[in-house]
């Protein structure tokens, strides 16, 4: 369970939108990077990236420069509304995800979990 225990942000609100050029969200394990806008709506478009252990004592600086890459992979795309947000990677194509969710990507490819189409009407001609 991850516990964030301090944070920044630096927002200006206009025209019923909160615009964050920069929040920040600490832990000893981690760091979240995130810019964007919330609407007053509930709308998101924020883009939100992962820094894992750069919150360690003394490795932390060294160990961001050596994962910069793979934090790029872990970059995400929030978008949707506050009550039905919706997170999407921003930099691994769809294919890429395939292996990691095999039982999705066989119901998509085979087409099973849709609802069976009921079978057509015929109507009955009386002589």
């Amino acid at each position: 369970e991850a516990r964030f225990n301090a944070g920044n942000a630096f927002f200006v609100l206009t025209n019923n939108v909160v615009d964050f050029s920069r929040v920040e969200l600490l832990s000893s394990a981690m760091r979240l990077d995130m810019q964007g806008t919330v609407g007053f709506d509930g709308t998101l478009n924020l883009v939100m990236e992962a820094r894992p252990l750069r919150g360690v004592p003394l490795l932390g600086a060294l160990l961001d420069v050596v994962l910069a890459p793979v934090t790029k992979l872990l970059e995400y795309k929030l978008h949707g509304t506050l009550e039905h947000p919706v997170a999407d990677l921003r930099n691994v194509p769809s294919f890429m995800l395939a292996p990691l969710r095999p039982f999705k990507t066989l119901k998509a490819i085979f087409g099973g979990g849709s609802e069976p189409k009921p079978p057509p009407q015929v109507e009955e001609s009386k002589p």
